[in-house]
């Protein structure tokens, strides 16, 4: 089946395939008039779909994980909140955001995270694991990149996306020691019915520390799995991987170790020397 998905992405040039979660949640209401949501889940054969999908498609890919809280009337407002940490994913989840304002009912705000302790922070080292097939471990790009000019391009984006919009998107920005805890507030607010986030295969330091997480959800990344292995979130999610190649193979990490660099200059490129990123 991905073939076949692939084929026809590939055939009408889409940019954008978007698959729906091998789990999602629906709404049930008793007697009472009580609303309860109940999972459902399609099996790991959807899951394999998915993940053939998002390892070969010709262009970007989001996976919407359902909390069965998405009006299907389209006069309804609709509440998203972007969570950006930087990277291709992130810049790519903020593009889709920016679509989807120009339908007059949706309303958006944007959560930036930045570095608690700036550019003289601990730098993080990820070890690739030799298991290609994991699906406890989160993977990450293997192509050589440039820090600096990550952060450069980032900053574009989220300068292009202020000044497009004038005004229209709430915006916050958040220094945290504790991303997870923080990234589930947003979830279980209940303030948004979406919440758009990168996949995150080339990872800030703040997303690169969650590698030592023990994944439930791999083929999420790790701030998608964060939020949607939590039963107390209640937006639905849509997880964005940006079609690039020049991001390369993914590999999943099976070792995270943190080193203190003073002098960032000489560590700006993302590459692989000893089966580590440095």
């Amino acid at each position: 089946m991905h073939d076949d998905i692939c084929h026809v992405a590939e055939e009408k040039r889409v940019t954008v395939i978007i698959l729906p979660f091998h789990k999602h949640w629906r709404l049930e209401v008793d007697e009472d008039n009580r609303h309860d949501r109940v999972l459902e889940n399609v099996g790991h054969e959807w899951r394999l779909v998915n993940q053939k999908v998002l390892k070969n498609a010709p262009c970007s890919v989001a996976v919407l994980v359902d909390r069965g809280n998405l009006s299907p009337f389209p006069a309804a407002a609709q509440r998203v909140c972007i969570i950006f940490f930087g990277g291709p994913d992130d810049r790519e989840a903020l593009e889709l955001g920016k679509r989807m304002l120009e339908h007059p009912t949706v309303k958006v705000s944007l959560a930036r995270f930045v570095e608690k302790d700036g550019p003289n922070g601990n730098e993080i080292v990820l070890s690739f694991s030799s298991d290609k097939n994991s699906d406890h471990s989160y993977s990450f790009s293997t192509a050589k990149m440039n820090r600096q000019k990550e952060k450069v391009l980032d900053d574009e984006a989220m300068q292009e996306f202020g000044r497009k919009l004038n005004g229209k998107v709430q915006y916050i920005e958040k220094v945290s020691e504790n991303i997870v805890e923080e990234v589930l507030a947003i979830g279980k607010s209940g303030e948004y019915d979406v919440i758009i986030v990168g996949k995150g295969r080339f990872p800030s330091n703040m997303v690169a520390g969650l590698a030592k997480r023990e994944a439930e959800h791999a083929e999420l990344g790790p701030i998608g799995d964060v939020l949607t292995s939590s039963t107390e979130v209640t937006s639905s999610l849509l997880i964005v991987q940006q079609h690039d190649v020049a991001l390369g193979d993914d590999a999943p990490v099976h070792n995270v170790q943190y080193e203190h660099d003073h002098d960032s200059s000489d560590r700006v490129e993302l590459s692989i020397a000893n089966d580590k990123i440095v």
